[in-house]
């Protein structure tokens, strides 16, 4: 979640010495959006790729999108645990900042509608939240900037899944942690939810 509205064009309203980089994952725009699609994409040889996938990303391709332009950018924390927000009396507190940085706005609540962690949520939600966001923000917020976006991740995570399930068994995608039993079906599960999914949206 985004909770500072300084821009980086205006240093001299930070607070901070330290310099602070752009977001870990977050994309400007809609052509930055697609990009990160096609930059895990290549990770999967032609050959290796399903039909499924192959044709969805031809579907994204031939979706006529809105065209984001680059927005004024904030600091976005890149993590889409809400156990990471702690209620209190006056506010809320936010920790765990390890891969937070510039970004849109509108990229974080995107990428939390769209993140595997709520694939339980049902989908008639996310226009709440989407909504709910932008009239209570504090900044320029644009519905159909964050849904452009959620269009876009929908796809992103069908590619990402997919990759996780040509990476990992010829070790590819090493982990600290072995993946628990059953991890394969479960990747598959999220795969035909996401394709679904980005069908439906597209």
């Amino acid at each position: 979640m985004c909770w500072s509205s300084t821009p980086r064009s205006t240093p001299s309203l930070l607070r901070s010495s330290i310099s602070i980089p752009d977001a870990y994952f977050n994309a400007n725009g809609t052509a930055a959006a697609r990009r990160l699609v096609h930059e895990h994409l290549e990770h999967i040889p032609e050959g290796e790729r399903p039909s499924s996938l192959r044709d969805l990303v031809a579907q994204l391709e031939a979706t006529p999108l809105t065209e984001l332009p680059p927005r004024t950018v904030a600091l976005c924390h890149v993590d889409a645990n809400t156990l990471n927000f702690i209620r209190r009396p006056r506010g809320w507190l936010c920790v765990d900042w390890e891969n937070s940085g510039w970004g849109d706005t509108s990229f974080e609540i995107a990428e939390i509608m769209s993140h595997p962690g709520y694939m339980g949520v049902p989908i008639s939600r996310w226009p709440w939240v989407r909504d709910t966001y932008c009239s209570l923000s504090r900044q320029t917020c644009e519905p159909e900037r964050i849904q452009t976006y959620y269009r876009v991740l929908l796809v992103y995570w069908v590619v990402r899944v997919a990759r996780y399930l040509y990476e990992t068994p010829r070790g590819l995608d090493v982990r600290l942690a072995e993946r628990r039993e059953g991890w394969e079906e479960k990747l598959r599960g999220q795969y035909r939810h996401y394709l679904d999914l980005a069908r439906a949206m597209l």
